[in-house]
């Protein structure tokens, strides 16, 4: 037979484990719908002016005032070179045109135009306000 003796003391605490691993990433929801479309913006106003560049002997720089009904002083504007008719004085293409800028006004917008060489005679623009 066996003699046993009183239980023994508890060793020392034993060192702490490793981390685990990190756990996966959960998977992204669902894209929501597409909300309903919004209302339709104002239409941009649009027209055709005539700079007459008065001078005979020809101009390098003119700036010109033209009716632009619907303009405010908070519109965008964009100006550009208009078509011309086989009729037409200045043609476009002919245009030794550098730069071209509009500044709007209350119903109207300031056209400023600089030319490489001098030009006299009528000139269509078209402009857009935004």
């Amino acid at each position: 037979a066996a003699i046993i003796g009183p239980p023994g003391a508890t060793g020392p605490a034993g060192a702490a484990g490793a981390g685990g691993a990190t756990g996966a990433t959960g998977a992204a929801g669902a894209v929501g719908a597409v909300g309903p479309v919004g209302p339709a913006g104002p239409a941009p106003l649009s027209g055709t002016a005539t700079m007459t560049l008065s001078d005979p002997a020809g101009q390098f720089e003119h700036q010109q005032v033209v009716a632009a009904p619907g303009v405010t002083l908070a519109s965008r504007l964009f100006v550009t070179l208009a078509p011309a008719s086989d009729a037409d004085e200045n043609d476009p293409e002919m245009t030794d045109l550098l730069a071209l800028a509009a500044s709007p006004g209350a119903g109207s917008l300031t056209i400023t135009a600089a030319f490489a060489t001098p030009m006299s005679g009528p000139i269509k623009i078209n402009w857009s306000a935004f």
